[in-house]
């Protein structure tokens, strides 16, 4: 009889004890999900090629227009046919340089979330500005300040907008 209640009060606490890995399996589970596979970038990672993404569109959007040769302090004028083709040579190597890291985050599942003209979307939009457009309805966007991303549907940076009053 002694040996049957030891088995039974055996029983019990293994019951207890199971039932109190429970939540621990939970959270190992969430956080087996979270954590990149293997050959994957990690959350911050992809964070950060986003950043610099962003700082290689600026550098694009600058090298759009040379400055003029005409008139400046440059001595050579006569090799300015020369330094606009290093400038549009250096400006192809940009685009290129661009277009791997676009490609890159792509392959991560980052993608850029759509906001031109698009309503106000306070999950996925910031704004940090807002005007007066006639031409537009209420809380629409009017500019991209910043762009917005999500890799494989999580928010990773909300976009920062100019909306419509």
């Amino acid at each position: 009889r002694r040996t049957a209640e030891a088995i039974s009060q055996w029983g019990e606490t293994l019951a207890r004890f199971e039932s109190g890995l429970q939540p621990l399996r939970e959270t190992v589970a969430q956080l087996t999900a979270v954590q990149p596979k293997s050959g994957e970038l990690s959350r911050a990672h992809c964070l950060m090629l986003v950043e610099l993404l962003d700082r290689l569109h600026r550098l694009v959007r600058a090298f759009a227009s040379p400055p003029a040769t005409e008139n400046s302090w440059w001595p050579f004028r006569r090799t300015a046919a020369a330094w606009r083709q290093g400038w549009t040579a250096q400006q192809q190597a940009l685009d290129i340089l661009v277009g791997h890291f676009e490609a890159l985050l792509l392959k991560e599942g980052v993608t850029r979330i759509a906001t031109a003209g698009q309503p106000f979307d306070p999950l996925t939009m910031m704004a940090v500005a807002a005007a007066p457009d006639a031409t537009r309805p209420a809380n629409s966007v009017i500019e991209e300040i910043a762009a917005g991303y999500c890799r494989r549907g999580e928010l990773l940076r909300v976009a920062q907008v100019k909306v419509s009053r």
